[in-house]
């Protein structure tokens, strides 16, 4: 049977922004089926002769992007061969049943790709992001693309936690082997293991492996008002490199601890009434701030540039059209952000100005609040707390004025 095997551009769509998907096309006796891969660009920026992304398709993430492509293509090749070796016909329907579904693959690492593709078909590129990572560093532990669930055992998965403690602290461990066990269930629900199987710590494997000794309470970061004030009287003229960078520290301060991503995704359109309003991106909670003095100062300077693509802060740009391209700036852009305020901080003479990033930034907010007379209560109101739960216990949908009056009293510090 002559069938082929191609990763190109789907002709058979077009976005209305000029975008087409990246999709495996199945060929068996001159028919055509079009599979979707999770990916999408612009035609300019794919190498049709080699099935691959350009540089200027995401310089940040082209490379790894196109290594996926590549597993991806070794797998649907495998999948070829397991079928002739079963002597399953092969249709479109058997092909799609294994490539999609994965009923009969035993790959834990595919499993990880499948997932990946899932949440951005979905959008959560948040999601996709922590899966990525999580990922990556398992095959740089296990320098394999196959790992079968049978070998995901207690030892193997103590041998990983020392492979990772030669980079991270216990927290960002803990999120590796949250995933990997999602994971590990989510193949589960998919049939592809037993639960009784599983090498984690569970009501029935009482001698599992355990994430939560990982966990380490976060140690709170925060400082005085007086080294605030410090970095944001800071004399840096405009147009200086730092400049965007202190802008964005005073906005941040001065709107309850604004998170650094929500700036980046804040419009004018969010501003109304003299109140800034807008919804967090991690939760979709809306937040109605009242504009203070230094917040107006940092909207005045940014006015003159407003342009046709909306945004208060010189973050995204033309190129950054889809959300994996957003997320991945914005990450960019934050380690920028926390690098340049060390500096704002070291020339205002601030010490341990090396412990300095946005969270620092945020979590002070709170921390000169409570320190000023205002109570839990309220500070948990307009901030969001480092426990979720005490988070979701007072912000609803926080478009009220009771904390303006509280985070106006900044102004008289």
């Amino acid at each position: 049977m002559n069938i082929g095997l191609q990763i190109m551009l789907n002709p058979k769509y077009t976005s209305k922004d000029g975008f087409k998907t990246v999709s495996l096309r199945l060929t068996i006796k001159r028919s055509r089926t079009y599979l979707k891969l999770g990916f999408k660009t612009q035609p300019d920026n794919w190498i049709s002769t080699q099935s691959k992304f350009k540089k200027a398709y995401n310089p940040e993430t082209y490379k790894e992007d196109n290594e996926r492509l590549r597993l991806i293509y070794k797998r649907a090749n495998k999948i070829l061969l397991e079928l002739e070796r079963e002597n399953i016909k092969i249709t479109p329907s058997t092909f799609k049943d294994k490539f999609y579904k994965n009923t009969n693959n035993n790959n834990f690492i595919e499993l990880f790709d499948l997932r990946i593709n899932e949440f951005e078909n979905k959008g959560n590129i948040g999601n996709a992001n922590v899966y990525r990572s999580s990922r990556n560093a398992l095959v740089r532990f296990h320098k394999k693309d196959i790992l079968l669930f049978e070998d995901i055992t207690y030892k193997f998965l103590n041998r990983f936690e020392v492979f990772l403690s030669k980079t991270c602290e216990g927290n960002s461990m803990s999120v590796y082997f949250r995933t990997i066990k999602a994971l590990y269930n989510n193949a589960v629900s998919r049939g592809l293991c037993k639960f009784e199987d599983s090498p984690f710590f569970n009501q029935v494997n009482q001698q599992g492996f355990k994430i939560k000794r990982l966990e380490k309470p976060t140690r709170k970061r925060a400082i005085s008002h007086e080294d605030i004030k410090k970095m944001i009287d800071l004399k840096i003229e405009a147009g200086e490199r730092l400049k965007d960078s202190q802008n964005i520290l005073v906005f941040s301060f001065y709107n309850i601890g604004m998170n650094f991503i929500d700036l980046a995704y804040l419009k004018w359109e969010n501003i109304n009434n003299g109140r800034v309003m807008y919804r967090r991106q991690k939760t979709g909670k809306l937040f109605s701030i009242k504009i203070l003095a230094p917040t107006q100062n940092v909207l005045d300077y940014y006015l003159p540039f407003k342009n046709e693509l909306g945004y208060v802060f010189p973050i995204f740009t033309d190129f950054h059209k889809t959300e994996k391209q957003k997320k991945s700036r914005t990450k960019t852009a934050l380690k920028k952000f926390n690098k340049e305020i060390k500096l704002i901080a070291k020339n205002a003479n601030i010490e341990n100005y090396e412990l300095i990033t946005s969270y620092v930034i945020r979590h002070s907010w709170a921390s000169i609040m409570y320190k000023s007379g205002n109570n839990k209560i309220d500070i948990g109101r307009g901030f969001q707390h480092s426990s979720e739960k005490i988070t979701d216990i007072y912000i609803t949908e926080l478009i009220d004025t009771s904390t303006d009056d509280m985070n106006e009293t900044l102004l008289d510090l």
